[in-house]
């Protein structure tokens, strides 16, 4: 007799819960905040490195790839490089402030003189801008990389030449391995003319000497109060002129592992909850030894935890790339949640392909995989994203979004293979409709209660709720599948877009773009 396979996906029964499935789409939703924000600040190195902004469609003056290009001249090479790493500073400068930006949720942005139609400002570098465009008033900074270290960049600043930017209350930006030394100088400066002057107020505060000390001591408590740490060393500024792809994949890399790190602990909350849900019915059942269980919900944790930074790290990069693309369609492709769905469908490729070369599924298991997680996760990627416009909670919404399209998909694959299947059988046909039927109804009921223990335990006190949504969106009346997504937005705080599939009907021909699809 030949031995069964039990590592084959298809020899779990119909009936049971695919886990790693919904687990998967549990990971794409709950990453899409995390990707999206991660992705937008970015979004904002690609810009400094190309020198143009796709998105809004306006070319800088200069990009750290057309800095790097610049002619130096060999009898004086490293004074050229050296000016020339002033230039590449200002844009790391304007994408490590706005990266920043976007991560906190600011509408405002740093731009260079040059790139506003202010070419060669002889007072400012930088200015700030509102959401409009705008500058804001009194936001003007000056860049200044001079000196060996810091005590010498505080003694050039003192130097006449630039006593226009003091004057104007420009903020001065200086190397990030400066800032400290340039402080700790100029207060000490400023201590020693202190007690010069008190000393010399004593002796005869009538003297020229008391008016030069106290100028002293203003212009260094000025210098002091305008010294701004740029983020940015003197020779990552070096780097970025002499490699401004690698100093670009370096800012770009550290922003995908916050991303990471971020996820990653939300990936092991719900590989954790899954696994419990999993492990426990497997106990109970007797299929599974309670020590067996344990091991096996740390391991899945550990898997999440991974999975969750995977996710994020690559889906971040992925999300950048697509927002600063000259493509328009790609550009408006990374508002939805297509770039985490492409890492896990990715993955999901790998692992079918591992099992077809192993021989553990047939060549039509491998074709039918693909198609239902393809199915499964590009339906979840866009509930994901309206999930979260309509739900404006971090992870919630887009928990929510995504189970609601796993539903759907689920669903909606299960009778297409089916029908397709059975399309030579037509005289078989009404007893495989109803049969299929059957089984979508005992798979759909599972899927509730997994999801209504999950949500119950993580999201919602009320389990009467949860029941009444679920029983709405599983009617087969589109007015009562609506009534059921509306009952999850108030639930969660959000605001209604459209009351019916009417209203929603009527806007879209109209045109008005009201819906909350984004």
């Amino acid at each position: 007799m030949e031995k069964e396979n039990t590592n084959s996906k298809k020899n779990v029964n119909k009936d049971d819960i695919d886990y790693e499935e919904l687990e998967n789409i549990l990971q794409e939703g709950s990453a899409y905040s995390t990707i999206q924000e991660h992705g937008a600040a970015i979004k904002e190195h690609l810009v400094s490195y190309y020198g143009v902004d796709e998105e809004s469609g306006k070319t800088l003056k200069k990009g750290l790839k057309k800095i790097s290009k610049s002619k130096i001249n060999p009898e004086n090479k490293e004074s050229n490089i050296k000016q020339q790493a002033g230039f590449a500073a200002e844009e790391k400068y304007v994408a490590k402030e706005n990266a920043k930006r976007v991560l906190k949720g600011k509408k405002s942005k740093v731009v260079r003189s040059d790139d506003v139609g202010k070419v060669n400002d002889v007072l400012f570098d930088h200015f700030e801008i509102d959401a409009s465009g705008n500058i804001i008033e009194g936001s003007g900074e000056q860049m200044k990389f001079i000196g060996r270290n810091g005590k010498e960049c505080y003694r050039l600043l003192k130097n006449k030449k630039f006593e226009k930017y003091f004057e104007v209350d420009a903020k001065i930006t200086i190397p990030s391995d400066y800032y400290s030394e340039a402080i700790a100088e100029a207060e000490k400066e400023i201590s020693k003319l202190e007690k010069q002057l008190e000393v010399v107020k004593k002796e005869n505060p009538s003297t020229s000497t008391v008016d030069a000390i106290q100028k002293k001591l203003d212009k260094a408590r000025k210098i002091r109060s305008s010294l701004k740490d740029s983020g940015i060393t003197s020779k990552e500024a070096v780097y970025a002129r002499t490699h401004p792809k690698m100093s670009t994949a370096k800012d770009i890399g550290k922003l995908a592992h916050e991303s990471g790190l971020e996820q990653a602990k939300t990936g092991a909350v719900i590989s954790g909850s899954i696994s419990i849900i999993k492990n426990l019915v497997c106990v109970i059942k007797g299929e599974k030894d309670p020590k067996k269980a344990a091991v096996d919900i740390v391991k899945d944790v550990g898997e999440g935890t991974i999975s969750g930074y995977a996710t994020a790290f690559s889906g971040s990069v992925i999300k950048g790339t697509m927002q600063n693309s000259s493509s328009a369609f790609m550009r408006s492709l990374s508002k939805t949640n297509i770039a985490s769905t492409a890492v896990v469908t990715i993955k999901d490729i790998g692992e079918n392909c591992r099992l077809l070369i192993k021989g553990e599924i047939s060549g039509l298991e491998f074709l039918e995989n693909l198609g239902k997680n393809g199915t499964n996760q590009l339906s979840g990627a866009m509930f994901a994203a309206i999930g979260q416009a309509s739900i404006p909670i971090p992870v919630v919404g887009a928990i929510v979004g995504s189970l609601i399209g796993y539903f759907l998909s689920n669903q909606t694959y299960s009778l297409l293979v089916d029908s397709l299947k059975q399309e030579k059988r037509a005289k078989e046909e009404r007893i495989a409709i109803e049969a299929m039927c059957k089984e979508s109804i005992a798979l759909r009921t599972k899927y509730i209660e997994e999801l209504q223990n999950t949500m119950h335990t993580n999201l919602i006190a009320n389990e009467q709720f949860i029941k009444d949504v679920f029983v709405l969106i599983g009617s087969d009346s589109i007015d009562d599948f609506y009534n059921g997504i509306n009952m999850i937005i108030k639930g969660f705080g959000g605001e209604i877009q459209f009351k019916d599939f009417n209203e929603f009907d009527e806007k879209m021909r109209k045109g008005k773009n009201t819906c909350f699809i984004i």
